[in-house]
C-alpha cells in the first residue's frame, strides 16, 4: 500500500522501471483513490486518479483478444469521474514524460466499502514510519515478515484458510514455494507442479490472472515469472 505523493517522489534505481520508497524497492503497488479524469484510447484507458495527497496518471492496457473485450468493457464502464478505486499495479516512467511517475494498473475496482479508504492511509502511514524507524535506527528494526521489505510482505501474508478455491489456492502456494528465487515461479514450473491435478494451461493461466488481480501475485521481470 502507498499514497500518490509517495509514488510521486518515488526514486528511480539503476534498472530500467526499478523504484523505491523509503528504501524500499517497490514491486507490485496499491493505491485508493477517486478518478478525477477519464480518457479512453483504442490500446489503453487513462485515469487521472486522487487520493488527497496528490494526483498520478493511471494507465490500463486493453486486450485485443476478442474473449476478454465483452468483459473489459463491462469492468472500464464503472471507471467513471467521481468513483473511488482500489488499484494495483506497477510504477513507471513513460519515455515522453521522463520527469513524471506514472502508474500501470493490472486491476482496478471500484470501492464499496468508504472505511476501506481510510484504512488505506493509515496503513501506507504506518509502513512509512516503520520504514523510517528502521532506516534511523537499524539495530532496534522492527520484525514485519522476518524482516523482509514491508511493501512485498503486505503481499505475501495471504491466510491460507482465505476463500479461495481450491486451484487458486494450490496456484497460489506453488507461487510462494518459488519466492525466494530472483526470477519466481514461471509459468511452465506451475504447469509442471499442476499436472497431477488434471488442469489445462488455460486454467492455470485463469487462475494467474484471477490471483494477480486480487493482489496475491505480481510479475518480476516478464508476465510469465510470478512471485507472491
Amino acid at each position: 500500500p502507498a499514497t500518490i505523493r509517495q509514488l510521486s517522489s518515488a526514486v528511480q534505481g539503476p534498472e530500467a522501471n526499478s523504484f523505491s520508497i523509503d528504501g524500499q524497492r517497490l514491486h507490485r503497488v496499491k493505491i485508493v483513490g477517486q478518478i478525477m479524469s477519464v480518457n479512453v484510447q483504442t490500446s489503453a484507458v487513462t485515469l487521472e486518479i486522487d487520493d488527497g495527497t496528490g494526483r498520478i496518471d493511471t494507465r490500463y492496457w486493453l486486450t485485443n483478444d476478442p474473449e476478454d473485450e465483452t468483459a473489459q468493457n463491462n469492468e472500464a464502464a464503472d471507471w467513471q469521474e467521481g468513483v473511488y478505486v482500489r488499484v494495483f499495479g506497477h510504477l513507471r516512467q513513460f519515455k515522453n514524460n521522463t520527469d513524471k511517475n506514472s502508474f500501470v494498473a493490472m486491476s482496478i475496482k471500484p470501492i464499496d466499502d468508504f472505511n476501506e479508504i481510510t484504512f488505506h492511509l493509515l496503513e501506507a502511514t504506518c509502513i512509512h514510519l516503520k520504514n523510517l524507524k528502521e532506516a534511523q535506527n537499524p539495530a532496534a528494526a522492527y520484525s514485519y515478515q522476518g524482516g523482509q521489505n514491508p511493501y512485498e510482505a503486505q503481499q505475501q501474508q495471504v491466510d491460507q484458510s482465505a476463500d479461495l478455491q481450491p486451484l487458486y489456492a494450490t496456484v497460489l502456494e506453488i507461487v510462494q514455494r518459488a519466492s525466494n528465487t530472483e526470477e519466481g515461479a514461471s509459468i511452465n514450473f506451475i504447469l509442471e507442479q499442476m499436472s497431477a491435478y488434471d488442469v489445462d494451461e488455460s486454467q492455470v493461466r485463469g487462475a494467474i490472472e484471477y490471483l494477480s488481480s486480487e493482489g496475491h501475485l505480481y510479475p518480476t521481470f516478464d508476465e510469465e515469472h510470478f512471485k507472491a
